[in-house]
């Protein structure tokens, strides 16, 4: 743009410019032809020389005395005017435009001891000519036309830069949903945006080995833990047979039953995260009918209802083991925290299977509820370690829900109360 902004005025055609050599020669000869036809009593009258001649292959002839007189065959528009003043050395004719019209020259003539300068108008067929100097006569058109010539180059420029950059985004917000499988595509470029679509994609391959990592050593604590706590549950049984029950054993038996618990879930967990098993298709009201009856039954035992719809008719491919596990925890823990009710709920949402289970009990604060599914973490209020839980259940079903392509979320249910939502593609 800055080359066209210098370039343009530079073009335009009113703008004197070296007169050929072969015109030169040519416009000299319409010079004799005047010299010859002049009067050589008199001073030089155009008017009587044009007379005199039967032809001049020019459309307009003006001659300007040293003391600045002007001859011509019509009257000179201001721009004729001009030109004679900008270019009035005879050593170096120029030629100028205006419309359809141009001037040529200007060249010496000696009449009687006296020097004129002569000036030829000729007529030049362009039509395009007037559109040009009406655009640079304007800035307002200089300003249109520049922006007729900038904006296709802009878009180029604007979907060469933001089209890679839409593709890194989409894939990073797969990232922000914790989605690590998916692929940073690439862009093929050497430049920041190409370095960037490399760093990330070496920021996720990281991130998955240290999760990889961090899985598999969970796994072998786990394993690691179970033989000396199946030590300890045998050393603890022959101190009771030899010495008796005591409150001491007693708070060792506790101990060892919650490390035990602990390990289970640290096992399941582990197992969860690399189920390898192919799925298999069933009715999610076969699956739901155990869960369900256990749960009315531990209901009705603790003086709370539990209000259950119908069974549902959809099927789906599952884990069934995995899915009953990711299904009961949270209705445990409703069972476990509501004060009298716990709602189950479910229903078809275009191809996904929505499950709802909410209780009456305190809730969960808003700023907490995204880390219920984090490995280990409990919650700061009456959901906390005095229930006896290890923090790893809702973590299992996360898992679990998440292997077979779904989501689970946790949200308060006003004005009290915690309420799980699972949902579950119906394929």
């Amino acid at each position: 743009m800055l080359a066209a902004v210098i370039s343009l005025p530079n073009l335009d055609p009113r703008n004197q410019l070296p007169l050929p050599s072969h015109e030169i020669g040519r416009m000299q000869h319409n010079v004799n032809i005047l010299k010859q036809a002049a009067d050589p009593s008199r001073d030089f009258d155009l008017t009587r020389a044009m007379k005199n001649i039967t032809m001049l292959p020019v459309d307009n002839v003006y001659v300007r005395s040293s003391n600045g007189q002007i001859q011509s065959t019509i009257h000179p528009h201001k721009f004729v005017v001009r030109f004679m003043v900008d270019a009035d050395s005879p050593a170096n004719p120029m030629l100028g435009h205006e419309k359809n019209n141009a001037i040529a020259g200007p060249f010496l003539m000696e009449h009687r001891g006296q020097q004129y300068h002569v000036y030829f108008g000729l007529n030049v067929d362009t039509p395009y000519l007037f559109m040009f100097i009406q655009i640079l006569d304007h800035p307002i058109r200089i300003l249109g036309v520049a922006m007729l010539v900038s904006t296709p180059l802009c878009l180029l420029l604007a979907w060469r830069l933001t089209r890679p950059i839409l593709r890194l985004q989409r894939a990073v917000s797969q990232l922000a949903t914790g989605n690590l499988a998916v692929q940073i595509p690439n862009l093929g470029r050497r430049d920041e945006i190409g370095q960037l679509a490399d760093h990330v994609r070496e920021m996720v391959e990281t991130l998955k080995c240290m999760i990889k990592k961090q899985k598999q050593l969970l796994s072998d604590i786990s394993h690691e833990l179970r033989s000396p706590l199946t030590r300890m549950q045998l050393a603890q049984a022959l101190i009771r047979r030899k010495q008796g029950d005591s409150a001491e054993l007693a708070r060792i038996e506790l101990e060892i039953t919650k490390l035990d618990k602990l390990i289970g879930d640290l096992l399941d967990l582990s197992r969860v995260q690399q189920h390898t098993e192919a799925p298999e298709r069933r009715a999610l009201a076969h699956l739901l009918e155990p869960l369900l009856e256990d749960a009315m039954f531990e209901a009705n035992q603790s003086g709370k209802q539990l209000q259950l719809p119908h069974l549902p008719t959809e099927s789906t491919m599952m884990w069934p083991a995995l899915l009953a596990r990711a299904i009961e925890n949270p209705l445990r823990n409703a069972l476990k925290y509501g004060q009298e009710f716990i709602w189950v709920d479910w229903y078809r949402e275009q191809e996904m299977w929505v499950m709802t289970i909410r209780d009456d009990g305190p809730g969960v604060p808003d700023a907490q509820q995204a880390q219920l599914f984090l490995p280990f973490f409990r919650a700061d209020d009456a959901r906390n370690n005095k229930t006896g839980g290890t923090g790893l259940g809702l973590a299992i079903a996360h898992e679990a829900i998440l292997r077979h392509g779904g989501t689970i979320t946790a949200s308060n249910h006003y004005p009290t109360g915690l309420m799980i939502t699972i949902r579950l593609p119906i394929a």
